[in-house]
């Protein structure tokens, strides 16, 4: 119903807009040349000789094609990878420098991944089948420990949790 009254409506607009409208040129007294659909006040104006206006139809506009659905992620094979020693903001006293760090990987580590432990951000130890790494040449100083499990070509699969841990030695003002 709605779309039968807009119709009726606009029928009479269609029909006045389809009567070509006069166009009126004139010069004003700087000598620029104006076009209008009303003549100027003074009159001075004549019909302007115009070409057909021309009319192009619109293209319909084409949709892209569907997109493939990507391919589901593969479901991760490790649910788990932690460092469970040291344990976080633990302090520890390492005379010797290295600095031992043992890890939980559930399930177990499949044949052809390795982990591979970060200190700082830099790697320390691995990529090994290892569950217990000694990371040697620790310094006095806080520090983040990391692990990760890589495949066979080096992506990574899985990345454990940050630890920090405080290293203390022995020095001249604190023999202990």
């Amino acid at each position: 119903m709605r779309t039968l009254i807009i119709s009726l409506l606009l029928v009479p607009a269609l029909a006045l807009a389809g009567e070509a409208a006069t166009t009126y040129k004139w010069v004003d007294k700087d000598g620029k040349v104006h076009y209008s659909d009303s003549p100027p006040p003074e009159g001075q104006a004549t019909e302007a000789d115009l070409p057909p206006l021309i009319t192009v139809p619109a293209t319909p506009a084409s949709s892209p094609p569907p997109a493939e659905p990507e391919p589901a992620a593969p479901r991760p094979y490790y649910q788990a990878l932690r460092i469970t020693a040291p344990a976080n903001d633990q302090a520890l006293w390492l005379n010797s420098g290295e600095l031992g760090v043992s890890l939980a990987v559930t399930p177990v580590l499949r044949g052809n991944h390795a982990v591979v432990v970060f200190l700082d951000g830099k790697q320390a130890a691995g990529p090994t089948q290892q569950a217990q790494v000694t990371i040697p040449g620790v310094v006095r100083g806080t520090h983040v420990l990391t692990a990760v499990i890589v495949d066979a070509k080096g992506q990574i699969l899985v990345r454990s949790p940050a630890v920090t841990v405080h290293v203390h030695k022995k020095s001249v003002t604190n023999p202990r």
